[in-house]
């Protein structure tokens, strides 16, 4: 079954989207709010950008084969395949072009080439279907920090039952029991304290992609000289570009989850680094993937740390080479253990209550932590788009950069351009009051729907091969009147 309607995926198997009606809502909502058009279709490219995310659905909500192939052909046959459903869509729906024609070779009626299509298919090339979660409201997020805030006191004052820490070599010691795997939601590191002004943690491997930690602590006692706050800075060997909610700044800023994480720039690898703001004594290294445990990809699997009090000191205190090895699978997180034997009566009560309101306070944030999910566009960094002989995946040709139809005010983008600006760029130009066809094509459909027919007849085709529109003034005169009133109305807000 090829066919699919935005709430499954088509193909044999054609599975249900159960989170697809976010994107039918989002359309439904801009057309009762009177969303200005240009927004609209801004937001339906690069949502992500314009605090719109649910809006990216329509760049995903075509078929998708998820059945996959080990035959490498077929899996390059099938991922050109999607990026030409987004840019055969979006030239259709928004200019009325028939774009995919372009794909095997330069256009047979419109002034379309070949690698034109190309330069398209490289703005799209980092969209990827998928699931992922919306940004949490932020009434939610004040409510999140406000437990935070209440888990880190309840975490200090039991600091004080976490029995003294036996020093843990970093290579398997013959005879000696492995640590617990890695896993994605809390993972805990203690060595015999060591005197450091820096710490590293360098990843050597991972679960796929990226690697990403969302909070690095490191503690000393019962304080985390990792903090920001503390007036530790923060260095790495990258960060992956284009995302607010994996910037370098969240890896120690006390906020966990993967809203608020680092994710490396190389695939596999890579390396944090804490300077702390005066040498400290440290015994403890506290990380994970993603606190909330909604995540499980990008996890370290394979890591060392070291601490120096120079940087050309470095001494390794612990690795992965004494864990279980990772079979794929998030472990029950291993949290610190509290004894509470051997203290005063009193103090032992007052700490069993801290520790039973400290599971309650993290059950209540892992609930409120759970953000809506939607289908919706997921993106990553692409690598270089080739233009491909015939349409054939197998038969690369020459690199083309992302870029737009020369006929139009073009614009072509460098071939290291961050992935979401491909989209900005995009949505931009093809919502310019100075681009000939968008207008043109949106009253059309407002013609077709009101009278059931369209001055062009071809809704979806204004080129050569299209018909000719009945009343070509006219026509103009619509679209002309829709980007006046749209920049009448915008010079009376004041927005641009």
């Amino acid at each position: 079954m090829w066919c699919a309607s935005p709430e499954s995926n088509g193909f044999e198997t054609n599975r249900e989207r159960l989170n697809a009606w976010r994107f039918r809502d989002y359309v439904i909502a801009a057309f009762n709010s009177d969303k200005p058009y240009d927004q609209f279709v801004r937001e339906q490219i690069a949502g992500d950008a314009f605090g719109a995310d649910v809006a990216t659905g329509f760049l995903v909500g075509g078929p998708v084969d998820i059945v996959g192939s080990p035959d490498i052909t077929l899996t390059l046959q099938q991922r050109a395949d999607e990026i030409d459903d987004m840019v055969g869509t979006t030239g259709t729906a928004f200019m009325g072009l028939t774009l995919g024609c372009v794909r095997c070779h330069t256009h047979k009626f419109d002034p379309i080439t070949h690698r034109e299509y190309y330069s398209m298919a490289a703005i799209f090339a980092g969209v990827q279907h998928g699931e992922r979660a919306l940004p949490l409201p932020k009434d939610r997020a004040a409510g999140l920090a406000k437990l935070d805030d209440r888990i880190k006191d309840l975490e200090r004052h039991l600091a004080r039952f976490i029995p003294k820490a036996t020093p843990l070599v970093s290579t398997n010691v013959p005879g000696k029991p492995l640590r617990p795997a890695v896993n994605a939601v809390r993972n805990e590191d203690a060595f015999a304290p060591v005197e450091a002004k820096f710490l590293r943690f360098t990843i050597l491997a991972a679960t796929g992609g990226e690697p990403c930690i969302d909070e690095l602590e490191v503690w000393s006692d019962a304080r985390n000289v990792a903090l920001a706050t503390n007036g530790a800075k923060a260095t790495a060997s990258g960060s992956l570009a284009g995302y607010e909610i994996h910037k370098l700044a969240h890896v120690n800023d006390g906020k966990a989850g993967n809203s608020r994480s680092w994710i490396a720039s190389e695939s596999g690898r890579g390396w944090v680094q804490l300077e702390f703001a005066k040498a400290e004594r440290i015994e403890r290294v506290v990380w994970g993937r993603d606190r909330d445990g909604q995540f499980k990809d990008r996890l370290a699997t394979n890591y060392r740390i070291e601490a120096a009090v120079t940087t050309n000191e470095w001494k390794l205190v612990s690795s992965s080479a004494d864990r279980e090895p990772f079979k794929g699978k998030t472990e029950k997180p291993a949290g610190p253990t509290y004894r509470f034997e051997g203290w005063p009566v009193a103090e032992a009560d007052q700490g069993r209550q801290w520790l039973a309101e400290l599971e309650k306070v993290r059950k209540q944030r892992s609930e409120l932590a759970k953000a809506p999910m939607i289908y919706a566009g997921n993106f990553s960094q692409p690598g270089a788009t080739h233009r491909l002989h015939r349409g054939d995946p197998m038969q690369k040709r020459e690199t083309v950069p992302p870029g737009t139809l020369a006929i139009f005010n073009p614009l072509t983008l460098a071939t290291n351009t961050p992935e979401q600006e491909r989209r900005v760029a995009l949505a931009k130009w093809i919502a310019s009051p100075e681009n000939p066809l968008t207008a043109r094509v949106i009253v059309n459909r407002i013609w077709q729907h009101h009278f059931g027919v369209g001055l062009v007849t071809t809704p979806n085709d204004f080129g050569k091969n299209g018909a000719r529109p009945t009343h070509p003034e006219l026509l103009d005169w619509l679209a002309s009147e829709l980007v006046a009133k749209r920049l009448e109305h915008q010079g009376c807000s004041g927005r641009s």
